[in-house]
């Protein structure tokens, strides 16, 4: 009796995926989604023989989870080594917390920075200079990110948006961003301290 209960909760969980499926698709053709509206983006189009709409899903990955897991909870010592592997260029007594982690094509980190507690930087080109300070929960992600010597970004700060070739943030020296700051750079943003 409990193998039966399995076996149909089974089939109603795979009929519902194929509803949803089917829902999704058609509601992305009627209303015409744009692909960059949601995490998981799907591109309609009907098969081959003009029977059924296929719903084809790409994976935005938002939270660099793989990378967490695998480098982030790794000790300090260890993600240097490994970053420097990759060709990052890690300057002395930089510390990393549990869970931090960078991920770029051009890294350059100043001596004495620190990541806190599962704090996240993602772009293509990232310079952080010396004694830069980025708390812990911190996210940011855009395509250049410049952070200048003695600047804070203090915790839960997220920095993120719609990614364009000149997304842009550029932090000057001496600059604290706020606790649960939100900053969009989708067009390029400069602070500076005054």
């Amino acid at each position: 009796k409990k193998s039966s209960i399995i076996v149909r909760s089974y089939v109603l969980l795979c009929i519902g995926i194929r509803v949803g499926e089917y829902f999704c698709s058609w509601a992305a053709k009627l209303i015409q989604i744009p692909p960059w509206a949601f995490k998981w983006v799907g591109s309609v189009s009907t098969s081959p023989t003009g029977t059924g709409i296929s719903l084809k899903w790409i994976k935005r990955n938002k939270i660099p989870v793989k990378e967490i897991i695998l480098v982030g909870f790794l000790p300090s010592f260890l993600k240097k080594i490994i970053y420097k592997m990759r060709g990052h260029k890690i300057g002395k007594n930089v510390s990393f917390s549990i869970g931090s982690v960078i991920i770029g094509r051009k890294v350059t980190i100043g001596d004495n920075s620190s990541f806190g507690l599962i704090s996240v930087v993602r772009g293509n080109t990232i310079d952080v200079g010396r004694f830069v300070t980025i708390g812990s929960l911190s996210m940011i992600d855009t395509e250049t990110i410049i952070i200048g010597d003695d600047s804070r970004i203090n915790e839960n700060v997220i920095v993120g948006g719609i990614k364009t070739p000149e997304s842009m943030l550029k932090i000057g020296k001496r600059v604290i961003i706020m606790e649960y700051s939100f900053i969009n750079p989708t067009k390029p943003i400069i602070i500076v301290s005054v």
